[in-house]
């Protein structure tokens, strides 16, 4: 069978919408195997899971870099697609899907190599792997250690920092 379509059709702009609403979830996927690489690439003692591609095993920081940056193109182009075309199927969505935005948010690490407070598929992915610490930053400051209602002031803060850079 084939698909009934109401006349007229625009044939490119539905190929167009079917990509875009597709792709981001392989494109995250990519860019999921992408930050894994990089967080194994500095950290040599977490072991390297099975379901790494090889293509991106072992890759080093630059290739890394240079595929996040080609798949943020991409996830640019397909995001501007999604909202110039009316038609796309964004209703359930408060700007764009949410796909789009955990991409993004992976390729911003497998850019900077920054993996504190990992949310999501990466959260879990390197729990998995056993990556303990991994959500340790000293730059993050323990809010608990800050009475914001009562002294949100600068001292405060850097207080809250210097206390927190004794442990």
């Amino acid at each position: 069978g084939q698909l009934a379509l109401e006349p007229p059709f625009d044939r490119l702009t539905a190929l167009r919408r079917i990509h875009a609403a597709n792709r981001p979830f392989g494109l995250q996927q990519e860019a999921l195997d992408l930050a894994v690489a990089r967080y194994l690439g500095a950290h040599p003692d977490t072991p390297q899971p099975a379901s790494l591609p090889d293509e991106v095993a072992g890759l080093d920081t630059d290739a890394i870099q240079a595929r996040a940056a080609a798949l943020r193109a991409e996830l640019d182009e397909l995001e501007a697609i999604a909202k110039d075309d009316p038609e796309f199927d964004v209703h359930r969505y408060f700007e764009v899907p949410f796909e789009f935005a955990i991409a993004r948010d992976l390729l911003d690490r497998a850019t900077s190599g920054v993996f504190a407070a990992a949310t999501g598929p990466l959260h879990e992915y390197l729990t998995a792997l056993g990556a303990v610490g991994y959500d340790d930053d000293p730059s993050m400051v323990d809010l608990e250690d800050v009475d914001l209602e009562a002294d949100a002031s600068r001292a405060a803060i850097e207080e809250a920092l210097a206390d927190d850079d004794e442990l």
